[in-house]
């Protein structure tokens, strides 16, 4: 029987050639962006900054919603991709994951869960204070966010309580600044952004002129769900079968696959569907921790 040196000999190149392919994956959707700010935290794991949301004036729009997912599969390698649902259309591991709830079987389930779509949301920000990046502030950047973070935009349009004052937080002249706020939480030892908080009433600027100087240096959010950041159907699919089962050429996605019916893969078909608020607390709808997104993305 050859030894493993034998076999590693004979076969260095397919291994560099496997490697190379995973660090594409892992590390290429992503790739490092300057324009994006991240809150960094300190050596007891807290991160404080004041921002402020701002409108994207090159398209009218306040936050862009990407879906995607990101897990690891049997083998180890990664599927770290966009998803097509953000755009309307059918998504490969999103119609592979109904499959797995329609069985009802609770095994199918938890998988079709490790592999459930994540949420991220990106917006325009000035950042206000930086209290560990103090030469960010002033500037405007981009921001990713999990639904821990919209949880609070969206109370804030449509608050919970009806005494409580609705207000656009990304409105240039009566909107707030957001003191936010990361740390670990003692009773589960997970990041929580609970402290954070919005402020008071405040324009950006002094005057038109600065506050229209700010805008001027909003970037187009759009771009980020434009048709360019997403894999068509078939690339996703070869992609998820290679993480998933081996990639064998018997189960390569064929454009006469059989659509499935539309349901949200986070919901078993064996319960109830509830409808989904406009956002959540820490966890998505399919228990994945946005927060994890996050370190994710620096």
């Amino acid at each position: 029987m050859a030894s493993f040196l034998d076999k590693y000999r004979k076969n260095k190149s397919e291994l560099m050639k496997k490697v190379l392919e995973r660090v594409d994956a892992e590390s290429n959707n992503y790739p490092k962006d300057d324009r994006f700010w991240t809150l960094t935290r300190d050596k007891e794991d807290k991160g404080e900054a004041v921002i402020r949301f701002l409108p994207d004036i090159h398209s009218d729009e306040n936050w862009v919603k990407i879906l995607h997912h990101s897990f690891q599969g049997p083998s180890g390698s990664w599927y770290i991709e966009n998803s097509l649902r953000t755009i309307g259309q059918e998504d490969p591991v999103n119609n592979a994951n109904k499959k797995l709830y329609a069985t009802g079987n609770a095994d199918d389930e938890a998988i079709a869960k490790k592999r459930g779509t994540k949420t991220t949301y990106i917006s325009n920000i000035l950042v206000v204070k930086d209290k560990n990046n103090p030469e960010n502030e002033g500037k405007v950047f981009l921001f990713k966010y999990g639904k821990s973070i919209f949880e609070f935009i969206s109370t804030a349009i449509k608050p919970k309580f009806d005494d409580d004052e609705a207000f656009l937080p990304f409105d240039p002249f009566e909107g707030r600044n957001f003191a936010i706020k990361i740390y670990k939480s003692d009773k589960n030892q997970q990041f929580t952004y609970e402290a954070s908080k919005f402020l008071k009433e405040s324009a950006i600027g002094d005057s038109d002129e600065e506050i229209e100087e700010i805008l001027n240096q909003t970037y187009d959010i759009t771009e980020f769900i434009a048709d360019d950041q997403f894999k068509s159907y078939g690339e996703l699919n070869k992609r998820f079968l290679q993480v998933w089962e081996g990639g064998t050429s018997e189960n390569e996605y064929t454009d006469e696959e059989e659509e499935e019916e539309d349901v949200e893969e986070e919901q078993p078909r064996t319960q109830k569907k509830a409808s989904p608020p406009p956002k959540v607390s820490k966890k998505d709808d399919d228990d994945e921790d946005d927060d994890d997104d996050l370190d994710f993305f620096k």
